[in-house]
């Protein structure tokens, strides 16, 4: 992490968490009146995000601080404000950190949609509950039909949510495991997650092998955004857990 001063214009929280939605207002007010008062003692955690950086760690002092910065006795104070950078390359995070909420893991994301398309939820209810893409709801929904070595891997951070969503287009779990062994490194390679998300079946490696992929089953997938069994959710949480 690499401390440094901001520019007060240049930071943002445009990522809703839930935690904070309760008495998010009373709390701002409170913590503008201990700056207002003692000065600001933590430092913000933001991480960069185009040209501006986004606080993943302290969104209420940040409102508190866009507040008192509109009266004359601290404009000139909050010019600058101390950040920390937090290096998304040394989390264990992966790197979609632009289209979803930064301080949760893909896993934990997944098993939170999975969670609530049982209740009903529609697709951009989630998205929007979440803040994050309706194309990363369809994927979450669909890594109950993973197998439960495949599903470890990507509860573990080993393979991330394309990779297991890909894998989860072959109906035997004993063969989304082989494909995912004989892919090795090359699971990272987006072309070849692709191909098999689109159901080709023979795919050529960029060390000039070629990979056989087990046909599917004509049973689709349960249709986007459908509820998920309680049994199959178990299961992912479960893994989660482990």
């Amino acid at each position: 992490m690499t401390a440094l001063f901001l520019p007060l214009k240049v930071l943002t929280a445009d990522t809703p968490f839930l935690r904070f939605k309760s008495r998010f207002t009373a709390q701002v007010g409170s913590i503008k009146q201990s700056i207002a008062r003692d000065g600001l003692f933590n430092p913000l955690v933001v991480i960069k995000k185009n040209k501006k950086f986004e606080v993943v760690d302290g969104k209420k002092r940040l409102q508190a601080l866009k507040a008192l910065s509109k009266s004359p006795l601290f404009r000139r104070a909050l010019t600058k404000i101390p950040c920390i950078l937090k290096d998304l390359s040394t989390s264990k995070k992966c790197s979609s950190a632009n289209d979803r909420p930064s301080l949760m893991t893909e896993a934990e994301l997944a098993e939170a949609i999975l969670i609530e398309s049982q209740k009903g939820i529609t697709n951009t209810q989630i998205s929007d509950r979440f803040n994050c893409s309706l194309e990363i709801v369809e994927d979450a929904s669909t890594l109950h039909a993973l197998g439960p070595k495949v599903r470890k891997c990507f509860a573990d951070g080993s393979i991330n949510l394309k990779q297991a969503a890909a894998l989860a287009t072959i109906p035997n779990p004993a063969a989304q495991w082989n494909l995912l062994l004989h892919l090795g490194p090359f699971v990272s390679d987006k072309a070849i997650i692709e191909a098999i998300r689109n159901g080709e079946t023979v795919i050529e490696l960029p060390n000039d092998n070629i990979l056989i992929v087990p046909s599917r089953s004509p049973t689709p997938l349960p249709k986007f955004g459908s509820p998920v069994s309680d049994t199959r959710q178990d299961i992912f949480t479960q893994c989660l857990a482990a």
